[in-house]
């Protein structure tokens, strides 16, 4: 991002090839990270090492404080061309601009509410767009509000490729590991985060898409199992998917809107089918808690492109341990799609837009047929009942 700093501005700019959410101001800046002995540095491109944040050993004591450190950093967004416009679609989170005063830009995330594509202007033999975006802000001094600007003042994250954001939380992860075991911080911390190698080769399985073996416990979504985290993963079944839709794509698309990085499955459907269902899967019960905040935000669904929203039809968590075997259910092969923008996938729609109207409709038929499929079940399991008892007196 280009922001304007003070200070000593030389050094080697490729190598600030992160994105960091600053903890100061929670704005994103251009970064990069070094070790400095027993310390973290994030060095901010253009500004001085005052503006430096440093972590150390002791910020870190928990697994989901090096998550919630980790999902501050992304790959660097594009600034994106003015023949570029038609790129941005509604409901897609880009990275906007927010001017303090003339030498203080920041940035934030904002969600696309609207575009109004007007027909651009090519009076000084440049293309020049002059659409408007509605942006609704995320975070920032903006945040909950609503403003109009124009392509020259936000970015577009880089996520079409999710290959890219896993290598980079890994690169992190194993940076900030490292520093950790340098400190000798003993056994117990060592035995939760694990080696960086060992921690690359598990990220890297759990990106395979093989479906999961489930030892399945459902706990009411009041978050307050007892249940231990460790070695268990807590997950959302998603109903009303696309049958094309692939894992990928919804780990891409739950990243754009959350910043939570998270493991998705696909599961195959009966031919009988118009639709499939998924699982979202994440070991932090309060990460997923956020994404189920958001799934089931009363103003607005996620929808396929073609216009298919996501329900969720259970109302509690299901904690189990997921493992990748060659089962019998197989995830859409993930190859196929991953040249797939994910903008060309899924999208959000919100309250009072044409189609959010059309999506709510589809959705109360598809919670109607769920509850019919209940109702089936529950007659079903009666009936078996009883032919069982029969058969069992003769």
């Amino acid at each position: 991002m280009k922001m304007k700093g003070s200070g000593n501005l030389s050094g080697d700019h490729s190598l600030y090839d992160l994105e960091f959410r600053s903890t100061a101001d929670d704005a994103w800046y251009t970064a990069q990270v070094a070790l400095d002995n027993d310390i973290l540095v994030v060095k901010f491109l253009n500004f001085s090492e005052s503006a430096d944040e440093r972590f150390r050993a002791g910020d870190f004591e928990t697994s989901e404080a090096i998550d919630e450190f980790v999902e501050r950093f992304r790959p660097l967004s594009q600034q994106l061309q003015d023949s570029q416009c038609s790129k941005v679609i509604e409901g897609m989170t880009v990275c906007a601009s927010f001017s303090f005063r003339d030498d203080d830009i920041r940035f934030y995330d904002a969600v696309v509410e609207a575009v109004h594509y007007v027909e651009h202007s090519f009076a000084k033999e440049e293309e020049e767009c002059l659409c408007t975006f509605l942006l609704f802000w995320q975070h920032g001094p903006n945040e909950g509000n609503i403003t109009s600007t124009s392509i020259a003042n936000f970015l577009m994250f880089m996520l079409h490729y999710v290959k890219i954001l896993c290598l980079t939380k890994i690169i992190v992860i194993c940076q900030l590991i490292e520093s950790l075991i340098h400190l000798n911080m003993g056994s117990r911390l060592r035995m939760v985060l694990g080696s960086p190698l060992a921690l690359y080769k598990q990220k890297k399985a759990e990106r395979i898409g093989k479906c999961p073996e489930r030892t399945i416990q459902d706990v009411d979504f009041g978050w307050e199992s007892s249940m231990g985290e460790t070695g268990s993963h807590h997950f959302i079944v998603i109903e009303n998917l696309e049958r094309n839709l692939s894992p990928s794509s919804i780990m891409e698309f739950i990243h754009k809107q959350t910043s939570i990085f998270v493991q998705a499955y696909v599961f195959p459907s009966l031919s009988s089918e118009s639709y499939t269902r998924g699982a979202i899967v994440l070991d932090c019960r309060k990460k997923l808690k956020k994404i189920y905040e958001f799934l089931n935000n009363p103003d607005h669904l996620v929808m396929s492109s073609r216009g298919r929203p996501w329900v969720i039809t259970e109302s509690f968590l299901s904690c189990g341990t997921f493992r990748t075997t060659h089962g019998s259910l197989m995830p859409i092969d993930q190859c196929k799609f991953q040249n797939r923008s994910v903008d060309d996938e899924l999208k959000v729609a919100h309250r009072g837009a044409k189609e959010y109207m059309m999506g709510k409709r589809m959705w109360d038929l598809f919670m109607d047929f769920a509850e019919h499929q209940r109702r089936l079940h529950k007659k079903l399991t009666l009936e078996e009942k009883k032919i069982l008892q029969l058969s069992a007196a003769v």
